[in-house]
């Protein structure tokens, strides 16, 4: 069965991102997820090194995520989780659209995949601008 796609926005006019690598960022799928993410609206993406920036881009991507350790109550290892995230879309120095993800409180999605809390941003990404 074929997958069903969304497209970005055709206001966007994006098929291609290139992501600028952060060091920073220590989450181990965080970079994939994305990258997954934004194959799901038809999107390709590459990554590249800060300050070289690829020719061909339609946008450029910039990140940011924190995580933190706790126990889960069925685990006695501490186990990482993200508890924030951020993802601004650049054209031509820019903004085009920026998403953001705070866990809060309880944080009842705290044990959720990199991939299903990233999933919303990126659809924001796409289309809230």
């Amino acid at each position: 069965m074929a997958e069903n796609k969304k497209m970005a926005h055709p206001r966007l006019a994006i098929t291609n991102v290139c992501v600028e690598w952060n060091e920073q960022v220590s989450i181990p799928d965080f970079l994939s997820s994305v990258q997954s993410e934004l194959r799901k609206y038809g999107v390709s993406s590459r990554v590249y090194s800060p300050g070289t920036v690829p020719a061909g881009c339609d946008a450029t991507l910039n990140y940011t995520a924190a995580r933190d350790w706790d126990r889960h109550l069925l685990r006695e290892q501490l186990i990482p989780y993200m508890t924030s995230a951020s993802l601004t879309l650049y054209r031509d120095d820019k903004v085009l659209s920026q998403a953001n993800y705070q866990m809060k409180g309880v944080g009842f999605d705290k044990w959720a995949s990199t991939s299903t809390k990233l999933a919303p941003l990126v659809e924001s990404l796409l289309y809230d601008y």
